[in-house]
């Protein structure tokens, strides 16, 4: 079966999730790995323009909500991804793909869908028999941003840089600390929350999941926490002994008739692209649908200019390149 359309709306928020190679460990948490995820998570926002609105990283896998202004979700996920994966090998001292599937990005369609996903990301070590709470989760999560300013700092070493100061003559072990920059990421305020003051929202979302874990049954909680020491010393080559894979939702809504509009739209867009795609193929002119990304078709980067293909919202006939700031 073929993979899914993506489509993308700049006011659309999406549930990203992806594991790790074969469900490996490799995601462990430790300072190193957690400044990493939060490095790159940062940076890949500010270049994007995209939004984050709550995340979690667990040793395999990772939960996170975001929205793409610049419908350049896919460049964000690609940029994130790679250049992770590049460092956690470093770390590790293995080469590789860091991620073995395609990232799923199912959109959140009303208010009520984006608490739960929160609950339910804030909730995944618990419900994962890992700590008691996602406060003692010792990997890299939004809640304690939620109960505070909603902003993160990392370091974010800038190997350009560090490269440039080796070539001198009179280069130190010092290099790599001035090759380091503090780095920030300030989370999204909720849609919903958006009106409310930072204390309302952080006292809301707190009795929220307060809430979400007092109503879970009995049995889940039964079972003693692993706790942080040992999720912390686990092998990231190892692999769970049950795998946690799950069919991907189309999207995110209690609501039916949401869904089914929903399900409608993403019809008519897919025989749409692929009506397009048909005549791409056969090298006449085509339109796609406005969100998606048209085949052979690819992004020019380099110092000076970040370009993207960007159509317009009023006429899908429109297509232009738009220059974006770095």
């Amino acid at each position: 079966m073929g993979r899914p359309l993506r489509i993308q709306h700049p006011d659309t928020c999406y549930f990203i999730t992806n594991r790790c190679f074969q469900e490996r460990f490799l995601l462990t948490p430790s300072p190193e790995v957690n400044n990493l995820i939060l490095a790159w998570l940062a940076r890949s926002a500010k270049r994007f323009g995209v939004e984050i609105f709550f995340y979690v990283f667990m040793s395999n896998h990772f939960h996170m909500a975001v929205r793409a202004p610049r419908e350049n979700l896919h460049r964000f996920m690609a940029y994130f991804q790679s250049n992770l994966a590049k460092d956690i090998n470093r770390q590790l001292n293995r080469t590789g793909a860091l991620f073995s599937r395609r990232y799923s990005a199912e959109p959140i369609l009303d208010d009520t869908a984006m608490l739960e996903k929160w609950r339910y990301t804030m909730n995944n070590p618990v419900k994962a028999g890992l700590v008691s709470h996602i406060r003692f989760w010792p990997g890299v999560s939004s809640y304690q941003a939620h109960l505070g300013d909603a902003q993160i700092d990392a370091l974010w070493l800038d190997r350009t840089h560090l490269r440039a100061l080796r070539r001198r003559k009179d280069h130190s072990v010092d290099d790599e600390l001035q090759a380091q920059h503090l780095i920030e990421l300030t989370l999204t305020p909720f849609p919903a929350l958006a009106s409310y003051p930072p204390h309302q929202r952080q006292r809301f979302l707190r009795r929220a999941l307060k809430r979400h874990t007092r109503d879970q049954p009995p049995s889940t909680r039964a079972t003693p926490p692993l706790g942080a020491h040992k999720v912390r010393t686990q092998n990231p080559f190892a692999q769970p002994e049950q795998s946690a894979r799950s069919p991907r939702p189309l999207c995110h809504t209690r609501c039916p008739l949401k869904r089914e509009t929903y399900r409608q739209h993403v019809r008519q867009v897919t025989d749409a692209y692929r009506a397009a795609n048909a005549m791409w193929r056969q090298g006449q002119p085509s339109i796609f649908p406005p969100g998606t990304i048209p085949p052979g078709w690819t992004q020019t980067t380099n110092r000076h200019r970040d370009l993207t293909l960007v159509y317009s919202s009023t006429s899908a006939s429109s297509v232009q390149y738009t220059k974006f700031p770095r």
